[in-house]
């Protein structure tokens, strides 16, 4: 008979780092509106609003549980 314990880390990169292993999603893949046209007849573009601000940046980091570190220990007793 035997007895292995064995201890997996998932996304090991964040552990060193929180910086790194984490996820990042997209804040909208329609940054401008079209504005109607002026009077020459060109198209007129605004940058997207999202809570009432200018959008600022094209990417977020994402809370997911895929974006941190996890360990999981596993005891596996094996019979002859």
């Amino acid at each position: 008979n035997s007895l292995q314990l064995r201890l997996d880390i998932l996304n090991f990169t964040n552990m060193i780092n929180h910086e790194w292993g984490v996820g990042r999603r997209l804040v909208t893949n329609t940054p401008l509106i079209a504005g109607g046209a002026d009077a020459n007849g060109a198209v007129l573009y605004q940058l997207r609003n999202i809570g009432g601000k200018l959008l600022s940046t094209s990417f977020q980091n994402t809370a997911n549980l895929e974006d941190v570190y996890r360990m999981q220990l596993s005891l596996r007793y094996f019979f002859n």
